[in-house]
């Protein structure tokens, strides 16, 4: 049987956030550091919550059991890796306070863990339903979605604030299974949705949203009353800034992307922008020389493209970066300078919508920003849940322990490539090649160390507005369900 070893016979690289970036560190990390190094996770939830589904599962019933991956299988041994179910609440240099008393060996429990490196993909949070509870049981998660079931089974009339990713694929959901039973209403405070990539992807959801009945409303915001919109099922009018008024008896919030940087703001304020992300180099480090052991990848980060796929880049190169400061620290060597790190570079990105059982909206995302926005007829490519299945299996589980067995085309391992845009990046691209996986070709020497930035929209600060990655209020993809497409993306 095996021995939880000393905390002292290890030097820890820890990854807190256990979404899709966190868990594509992890896999990237797990099994090829040097034996003198472990990963540690810091996670608060029991499961990893497959977000990509929330929107359907808030609608339809019948599956919600395979989004929530339990964690128990992800490391193989103590040896190989600890998960450790809890909240950071304080990132110092060289450790990190949690909060509540974990074991990490043959001590005493403990609220605070030392580090040798540190990933930090905490990732962003959104509104119910489209992020859930991060401090429940999975039977809490799967209540809460049933709960949104009952809610949505008995109005009459829906108001769905917020046309990013999760808005408009929740709006399709309700629309297209109950159709003129229910009036829809989805209100966007942009003229477009996804307006940040023009207007092709705009023109091609509200073709779509609009053959499914759905009323839209754009260029107006609501006026949301303080502690949100109460659960009654009372019809009530809701107003707009331009003073609009909309009668509904439910309302359902998918605005708002908060990154989860609280922890960083004691010891690292210096890093967080003023909306509280976090600009990191082209290695995935944080901006801030005295500290090159420490990284960021995911939502938590202002990268402009918040999808899934865009995290596991990211986590794939500080993976690859922390291996090769590790190897070189077993054998008694100089870390590898600024210039020998792997650096990403600057790419597009790739949006899959799921509009109900009504259509797939695909959007392939170019450098310069601009959208190719195409709509095909839906097909079932993964389940009900969307391809949970291979998530499953990413996190150490047999098919058969899945709910569902065989669903399509997630990959997660290591960093692989996936349908990662804000639902999923893309068409199901499978795990990708060598070169994918470290996020495009390997790319040094030609920056300073503080000059690596992804240039690509790095100018831009965006409202991040929609659930984590989903394409948010303000047209990001995925905000993090990290793609949201689906955080926790993180």
């Amino acid at each position: 049987m095996n021995v939880i070893p000393s905390p002292a016979d290890y030097k820890n690289v820890v990854v807190v956030g256990g979404s899709f970036a966190g868990v594509a560190a992890v896999n990237g990390l797990k099994g090829r550091l040097p034996q003198s190094h472990r990963v540690v996770l810091i996670e608060p939830r029991s499961t990893f919550h497959f977000a990509f589904a929330f929107p359907r599962a808030a609608v339809l019933s019948g599956f919600e059991d395979s989004l929530f991956i339990p964690y128990d299988r992800l490391f193989a041994s103590p040896e190989d890796g600890l998960v450790l179910r809890c909240k950071a609440v304080q990132v110092a240099p060289d450790y990190v306070v949690v909060d509540r008393p974990v074991q990490l060996g043959r001590t005493e429990p403990t609220t605070v863990v030392p580090f040798k490196y540190l990933i930090y993909a905490a990732g962003a949070t959104h509104p119910s339903p489209t992020s859930l509870s991060d401090t429940g049981t999975k039977q809490d998660s799967v209540r809460e979605l049933k709960d949104w079931q009952d809610k949505i089974q008995h109005a009459r009339s829906i108001l769905v604030v917020g046309g990013g990713g999760s808005g408009v694929e929740l709006a399709a959901e309700i629309a297209d299974k109950y159709g003129a039973a229910k009036k829809v209403t989805l209100a966007h405070s942009r003229d477009k949705y996804f307006g940040l990539y023009g207007g092709e992807l705009d023109r091609v959801l509200t073709n779509v949203l609009g053959r499914l009945g759905v009323q839209q409303i754009k260029g107006e915001r609501v006026v949301v009353p303080s502690g949100g919109f109460p659960k009654d099922g009372v019809a009530r009018q809701v107003k707009t800034t331009s003073g609009s008024e909309i009668v509904s008896d439910l309302q359902i919030l998918c605005t708002g992307l908060t990154p989860n940087t609280s922890a960083l703001r004691q010891h690292f304020p210096h890093i967080l922008n003023a909306s509280g992300f976090i600009p990191t180099l082209a290695t995935s480090q944080i901006h801030s020389p005295s500290h090159p052991h420490i990284f960021a990848v995911g939502d938590v980060t202002n990268h402009p493209h918040k999808t899934a796929k865009e995290g596991m880049r990211q986590a794939g190169i500080a993976a690859e970066n922390i291996l090769a400061m590790a190897r070189r620290e077993a054998k008694g060597r100089a870390p590898p300078t600024a210039d020998e790190l792997e650096q990403g570079v600057a790419m597009g990105a790739k949006i899959h919508l799921t509009m109900g059982h009504t259509a797939d909206v695909f959007a392939r995302i170019d450098e310069a920003g601009r959208a190719e926005a195409s709509e095909r007829p839906y097909r079932a490519k993964g389940g009900e849940n969307l391809g949970a299945g291979r998530i499953w299996r990413r996190l150490g589980h047999r098919d058969s322990e899945s709910t569902q067995g065989r669903f399509g085309f997630l990959g997660l391992g290591g960093w692989g490539g996936w349908r990662g845009g804000r639902r999923g990046e893309g068409e199901g691209e499978g795990e990708g090649s060598d070169r994918e996986r470290r996020g495009g070709r390997r790319h040094r020497g030609h920056h300073g160390h503080h000059g690596r930035h992804h240039d690509h929209h790095r100018g831009h600060e965006h409202n991040h507005g929609g659930h984590h990655g989903h394409a948010h209020d303000h047209g990001h993809p995925y905000g993090g369900r990290g793609m949201h497409v689906p955080s926790a993306m993180a």
